[in-house]
């Protein structure tokens, strides 16, 4: 699976749950087919009509914001095997970001942004679950994604999540990613996202 090239859209600072993380987000990653609707530019018209969540926007302004990921059924493979919902980590700040195993360009940017937020928080003591869920659902499996995590020396703490391509659809939804089906593959953003304890968007960065 080839991964296109992204840019870069800079550090920003964001202030979510009482602690300051910097995201960043880049462009044009590609991802299997299988996710997203061909023919599809934004992935849903919730994901382009919503105002973006940045330092400048007051989060009680969008409607989105105030919805909570903790509501939503979705039931979630780790690299482990085993099963979970994101409701699991309720009461627990949650930085999730979607990436796949195969991409060589812009989610390792993604991944690396998401260790400088680990650092942060650690340092702050802000406790917080971070979770990474693969946009290629039917190539990484549990045995890749353990793999994937041994590689990359992730920490062990991170969950690795696997789901159908519907969820992983509705996922990206729910975090404002937009995809765009190509038809050899899927081109999206590439976001690290902040939730807070109670599930609702705090942070993120777009390009």
């Amino acid at each position: 699976m080839r991964c296109g090239s992204g840019r870069t859209s800079g550090v920003q600072l964001l202030r979510g749950a009482g602690a300051t993380v910097g995201m960043v987000s880049c462009l044009a990653c590609s991802s299997p087919r299988g996710v997203g609707r061909p023919g599809a530019v934004p992935i849903s018209a919730a994901a382009t009509s919503t105002t973006s969540l940045t330092s400048t926007t007051p989060l009680t302004s969008s409607t989105r914001a105030r919805e909570s990921i903790f509501e939503k059924t979705w039931t979630w493979e780790d690299e482990n095997g085993g099963t979970t919902r994101l409701s699991a980590w309720r009461g627990r700040l949650l930085v999730v970001s979607l990436v796949y195993t195969t991409c060589t360009t812009v989610c390792p940017l993604a991944i690396e942004k998401m260790r400088e937020v680990d650092a942060r928080l650690t340092r702050a003591g802000q406790a917080a679950e971070y979770v990474l869920v693969t946009l290629d659902p039917s190539s990484d499996t549990p045995e890749q994604l353990r793999r994937f995590k041994a590689e990359h020396a992730l920490p062990g703490r991170w969950h690795l999540l696997r789901g159908s391509p519907e969820q992983t659809e509705a996922l990206a939804v729910f975090l404002r990613l937009k995809l765009m089906n190509l038809g050899d593959h899927v081109i999206h953003e590439a976001r690290v996202v902040v939730l807070d304890g109670a599930g609702r968007l705090v942070g993120q960065m777009h390009g």
